[in-house]
């Protein structure tokens, strides 16, 4: 047997897609089904609540393009000992959870 190697995308998806086809060839009962999403009940109830109570939109905006231009301009002050410290403190409590 001689085995091909895959040297680009298009031959790799020409396989993909004549699997696929075989696959339903051999085993016609098995429908080829594509990716759903459905919302639970409960999930909308959650979304019609953060929509009435304003939650979601509780996001300061300009805060937050304010930050974004400090660090595009390189003047947001990182305090790197703060962030370790919170990083360490987090796996500490995943860790201890576990």
């Amino acid at each position: 047997m001689n085995i091909q190697p895959l040297t680009d995308k298009s031959h790799a998806t020409n396989l993909s897609q004549k699997s696929e086809a075989t696959n339903n060839a051999n085993h016609p009962e098995i429908p080829v089904s594509k990716d759903n999403v459905a919302f639970t009940t409960i999930a909308k109830e959650i979304t019609k609540t953060f929509d009435s109570t304003g939650l979601a939109r509780s996001i300061d905006t300009d805060r937050v393009s304010s930050i974004k231009q400090a660090l595009a301009d390189g003047e947001y002050p990182i305090n790197i000992e703060k962030i370790a410290a919170k990083m360490t403190q987090i796996e500490q409590k995943q860790f201890s959870n576990t």
